[in-house]
């Protein structure tokens, strides 16, 4: 599968001011299929991680597209708006 696959992967961290004062460092990446667009993979080490794996697997599950992510307004200081912003670089 070697050049069919895009990559998508950022680490950050963040701070999680009006709740604890605290810096979260956070990794996520996406595996996404460049003929198609469609999602293979999932990673995520974070806040929330259970939460999160579960729904995107089931968008995984679906057939969920990388432009599907895209077209989703994220939720304002979650770590899902993080998710649904990502850039494929590779």
């Amino acid at each position: 599968m070697v050049g069919r696959i895009s990559k998508s992967l950022k680490m950050f961290s963040r701070i999680l001011r009006f709740q604890c004062k605290k810096s979260f460092h956070l990794l996520r990446k996406l595996i996404v299929r460049k003929d198609t667009e469609q999602i293979v993979e999932f990673h995520y080490i974070g806040l929330e991680a259970a939460e999160m794996t579960q729904c995107f697997t089931v968008a995984i599950r679906i057939g969920a597209k990388k432009s599907d992510f895209d077209s989703i307004v994220g939720i304002h200081l979650s770590a899902a708006e993080e998710m649904v912003q990502m850039k494929i670089f590779r």
